[in-house]
């Protein structure tokens, strides 16, 4: 799994934003976990992870969101996700993930 772009923001805060194609299976996770490292390593304020080529909620999608929520929150950076569909929404809710993740649509 690499991502579909990454971009950089600059000024006073600065925000790497990662696209994902897909999010599943062992290998192109811990790819994407390492893309995350590096990201916060790098001193970024803001993590955003874009999944507008994502339409469907697997148990690994949650598990990663759920790890990028603690590697951020141990670092100090802000977690947000956009894109996210209204179905894809409503499971985050139902799963909780609402109340640690900040969600964009």
């Amino acid at each position: 799994m690499a991502p579909a772009s990454t971009e950089s923001t600059s000024g006073s805060r600065q925000t790497e934003i990662l696209s994902f194609d897909q999010i599943a299976g062992f290998e192109q996770i811990e790819k994407a976990k390492a893309q995350i490292r590096t990201s916060i390593q790098s001193g970024q304020d803001t993590l955003t992870l874009d999944l507008d080529n994502l339409n469907t909620v697997s148990s690994d999608l949650i598990n990663f969101l759920l790890w990028c929520q603690m590697e951020c929150s141990r670092n100090f950076v802000q977690l947000k996700v956009r894109h996210v569909t209204s179905d894809m929404l409503r499971v985050f809710r139902f799963a909780g993930l609402n109340q640690v993740i900040v969600f964009e649509e």
